[in-house]
């Protein structure tokens, strides 16, 4: 799997409280820091980082999947987010906007 063409990617709402925790989470188990104000993946622990991230975020896959047939797993979509810009971003912004509207309305 090395494009999003044909895949949809399930992903979970989220809300700012629960990105805030998940994000110190990260801080508390050494796969990110805070510095200055700026969160940064700590050098060595990226793939932690994405196994995480998926883990949190995404639920599932469907579509167009290469190889045919190949199953979801919280590694396969980690390893895939890691290097996929592409896949990191678009998942990034449905958290964002799933966190935008619920600040929006007063339920994050």
């Amino acid at each position: 799997m090395g494009s999003l063409k044909g895949v949809e990617l399930l992903i979970a709402q989220s809300n700012p409280r629960e990105g805030e925790r998940f994000r110190q989470v990260l801080i508390r188990q050494g796969v990110m820091r805070l510095k200055d104000g700026q969160v940064s993946i700590n050098g060595g622990r990226e793939d932690d980082f994405f196994r995480m991230f998926a883990e949190k975020y995404v639920l599932n896959w469907r579509g167009d999947i290469k190889p045919e047939g190949t199953e979801y797993t919280i590694e396969k979509m980690g390893r895939f987010l890691g290097v996929s810009t592409e896949a990191f971003d678009q998942v990034t912004q449905a958290i964002s906007e799933d966190a935008d509207f619920f600040a929006s309305n007063g339920t994050g």
